[in-house]
């Protein structure tokens, strides 16, 4: 879910007449915030919401999902650019 949540946020970037290096700042800007919203959304479903609870391994998997739509985001810059 977060892959697809980081890939879809990077796709304008991905569009956009941005030069490379803005484009690559843009991905990893995104894909960190991605990242970051994972692990505020466990502590809150810890602290705030009822009959929920915490789990690192979610975190694991947001960061996977998020790092994985960064490396999915470069090859196809790497592809447009060749």
């Amino acid at each position: 879910m977060f892959g697809m949540l980081c890939i879809l946020f990077h796709f304008p970037a991905f569009t956009s007449p941005l030069s490379g290096r803005q484009k690559l700042g843009w991905y990893w800007l995104i894909s960190i915030a991605g990242i970051l919203y994972g692990v505020v959304m466990e502590f809150v479903q810890r602290d705030l919401v009822a009959n929920r609870s915490f789990e690192g391994a979610d975190i694991l998997a947001d960061m996977v999902g998020s790092l994985g739509a960064l490396a999915i985001s470069l090859s196809f810059k790497r592809q447009k650019q060749a």
